[in-house]
This record gives C-alpha cells, structure tokens and sequence, in this order.
C-alpha cells in the first residue's frame, strides 16, 4: 500500500510541511491586517545589521530593546521576507511551544559557525521562532533566538561554541540534574536580567 506523503510547501526555496506551513504565515496576515495601508504601500525602516569577519559574527551597537522592536517592525512590514528555515541536517526542531524552524538571514548564518566550532554531533531546538502575538516582542518573535536541549556536558561545548561564533547573548537555562537543561542563545545585546545561572562570559567564566 503506498504511504500518503505529507503535503510540502516551498518558503524561500526550502520545503516545509502544509502545516507548518499555515502556522509559519498565520503571524504575518495577522500582522498585516492590523495596517490600513497595504505593506507595498508602507516605508520601510530597516533594522540594523551586525557584520561578520572571518569565523565570527558582531553584532550591531545597539541597545537590546531598541533592536528588537526595529526587527518586528521590519518582519511585519516585509512580510518575514528574509526569513527563512535552518537547513542543517545536524539541526533539529521539536514541536515544542509553537515553536518554528525560521530565522533571520544573519541567525542562518551564525548556525553554520557555531556548528563549526561546536564539531561533531547534532542539536536538539526546542524553541525557535515564535509569533509576537503568542509571547510578545523579544529575541524568538523576530527569530534570532535559539533554546537548544543539552545536558551539562553539552552545554559547556554549546556555550563555548557560541562564545567563539561571537553571538552576544549566551544563557544556560532549566534543570540539568533533571535532564532538562538548556542554553538560550541569542544575536541581540545581553538583557537586563538573567536567569539564576547567569550569562556565560567564555570559557574561563565556568
């Protein structure tokens, strides 16, 4: 008997399930209605860039809130135009939180760096992008924020992976003990507050 494939769609040129699909753009439409003009007819006030030298990425000098918002603002305005999907087969997504495989063109790019200086081995994304309209406007609604599932082995190889990458904001999170740990990375200025762990300086901060 021959198995029924799942529908697949085409976002910037990768392949994602029907589904997700209709939960990846179910944020923009929701986004665009709430403007009277049509988002073609709308200026568009780009958020800033952050650079990249050799391995490495640097992030733009600008204050954490302030970028954030300027980032939702671009996404809806654009409609999410340059996001897209992580394509690493070493990178996987869990259905977790709504959680969706779709990030910012610099975001696709830090992943291969970090995957580089992490070395062999998968990782686990157990929260990606997430609409603002769920959880509001921070680093996961415009899709710079990674929540990877990692033991405490493995958080110490993440964190140091991403230190060396240049990605600013590095936070382990959860209950290691328990086996739910995590480390939080993000491409926007350290926050004002942190979980009880603390941010992760580089290596010789652990």
């Amino acid at each position: 008997m021959a198995i029924e494939e799942t529908p697949q769609m085409t976002v910037n040129g990768e392949q994602i399930p029907e589904y997700e699909f209709d939960m990846l753009w179910a944020a923009p439409a929701q986004a665009n209605s709430s403007h009277s003009e049509s988002p073609a007819a709308q200026t568009v006030t780009y958020a800033p860039r952050g650079k990249f030298y050799q391995d490495k990425y640097i992030p733009p000098e600008v204050g954490r809130k302030g970028y954030l918002n300027a980032l939702q603002d671009e996404a809806v305005t654009t409609n999410y135009r340059q996001y897209g999907p992580l394509t690493s087969r070493r990178i996987t997504h869990v259905d977790r939180n709504n959680s969706l495989n779709f990030y910012t063109e610099e975001m696709r790019r830090v992943v291969p760096i970090l995957l580089h200086y992490y070395g062999k081995g998968e990782l686990v994304v157990i929260n990606g992008f997430r609409s603002h309209w769920d959880i509001g406007v921070q680093a996961h609604s415009v899709g710079i924020a990674l929540d990877i599932q990692a033991t405490a082995e493995q958080a110490t190889r993440i964190m140091n992976a991403a230190y060396l990458a240049g990605i600013p904001t590095i936070l382990p999170g959860g209950d290691f003990l328990a086996g739910e740990g995590y480390v939080h990375l993000d491409l926007a200025e350290k926050p004002p507050y942190t979980y009880e762990a603390g941010y992760y300086e580089g290596p010789w901060s652990k």
